[in-house]
C-alpha cells in the first residue's frame, strides 16, 4: 500500500479564520490491509474524500453505505466519523482536510449539499492532489494561498459536474480520456459525438477553448506523469503505455509539452512517498 500525506502525518485537524485553508491533503493507493477510521466527535474541519478505485464503506446515518468509486464524501466537522476499506478491495482514495469561516456559504452557495456525491471518473481530483503536491515539496509564504486557491476550484468544479447538464462533448471526452493521442484521430472523436470532422473541431474548441490535439496532448502529459510517479515502469515501458512506437519520440513530445525531458522532469518532481 503507498500512502502520502502533504504536510505531514502530525495531526493539522484544526480550524482557521482565513476563509478557506487547505490542513491536510494525501492518497492511499493500492489498499492491501484491513483500514478503519474512527473519530467519534468527528474532525474540527472538512473532509473531502474521492475514491478512484474500488470501494469504501462509511457509517452515515448510523447505517454502514457501500461507497464505490467514481463517489465523493464530504464530512462536515463536528459529525462521528468511521469508514472502513478492506484489504481485497484494492481501492486507491484520495483525500482533503479543509477548513475557514468562509466554508458553509462557499458550499451554499455552490449548493453542495449531503454526504455522497455520485461524479464518475473525476479526474479533477487527482489533478488537484498532483498540483497540491508539488507547490508543498518546498513551502513558503506563497503556499497557504495556493492551496486555497486548489481546494476552492475543486469544489467549484464538483459543482459545475454536478449541476451543470452535461456537454455535447461529454461522451467523446470520456473517449479521449480511455484513449491515446497516437491511436485516435479527430475524425473517430467527430464519429463518437454524431458530428462531422469540421463541426467537431469547431464545437470542441468552443466548449473547451482548446483544439483536441492540444487537449490530448495535456491527457497524455497528465498520464505520464502519473505513471512516472505511481510505477515503477521505465521510459519505453510509459511511452508504449501511451501509444508512442519508442521512447525517443515520446521523450520529444514530452519535452515540448513540459519543457523538461521526461528524466529530468521525475527527477526534479517525483515525490517519493
Amino acid at each position: 500500500m503507498e500512502s502520502y500525506y502533504g504536510r505531514g502525518t502530525v495531526s493539522t485537524d484544526k480550524t482557521s479564520d482565513e476563509f478557506i485553508r487547505v490542513n491536510n491533503f494525501g492518497y492511499n493507493k493500492r489498499i492491501n490491509q484491513n483500514i478503519c477510521t474512527i473519530r467519534e466527535n468527528g474532525r474540527v474541519d472538512y473532509q473531502i474524500i474521492y475514491i478512484d478505485k474500488g470501494y469504501g464503506n462509511f457509517l452515515l446515518a448510523d447505517k454502514f453505505v457501500k461507497v464505490e468509486s467514481g463517489s465523493i464524501i464530504i464530512l462536515p466537522p463536528f459529525e462521528k466519523n468511521h469508514y472502513e476499506f478492506s484489504s481485497d478491495s484494492l481501492s486507491d482514495y484520495y483525500w482533503i482536510h479543509f477548513t475557514g469561516v468562509g466554508v458553509p456559504n462557499l458550499l451554499k452557495k455552490l449548493r453542495i449539499g449531503g454526504n455522497i456525491f455520485e461524479v464518475g471518473d473525476f479526474h479533477e481530483f487527482r489533478d488537484v492532489i498532483t498540483l497540491m503536491a508539488k507547490a508543498t515539496v518546498i513551502e513558503d509564504f506563497t503556499t497557504d494561498s495556493y492551496l486555497s486557491s486548489c481546494i476552492h476550484m475543486l469544489l467549484s468544479q464538483l459543482s459545475k459536474r454536478l449541476h451543470i447538464p452535461k456537454n455535447p462533448l461529454h461522451k467523446v471526452l470520456t473517449y479521449m480520456q480511455n484513449n491515446n493521442i497516437n491511436t485516435i484521430s479527430n475524425n473517430d472523436c467527430a464519429q463518437v459525438c454524431g458530428l462531422s470532422e469540421y463541426h467537431f473541431i469547431r464545437t470542441f474548441k468552443k466548449v473547451t477553448g482548446v483544439t483536441p490535439h492540444r487537449y490530448m496532448a495535456e491527457i497524455t502529459v497528465n498520464k505520464a506523469i502519473e505513471l512516472m510517479a505511481d510505477t515503477n515502469l521505465n521510459m519505453s515501458e510509459i511511452a508504449h503505455m501511451l501509444g508512442f512506437e519508442d521512447s525517443l519520440y515520446f521523450s520529444r513530445f514530452f519535452k515540448k509539452e513540459t519543457g523538461h525531458s521526461p528524466k529530468n522532469f521525475k527527477g526534479k518532481f517525483y515525490i517519493d512517498n
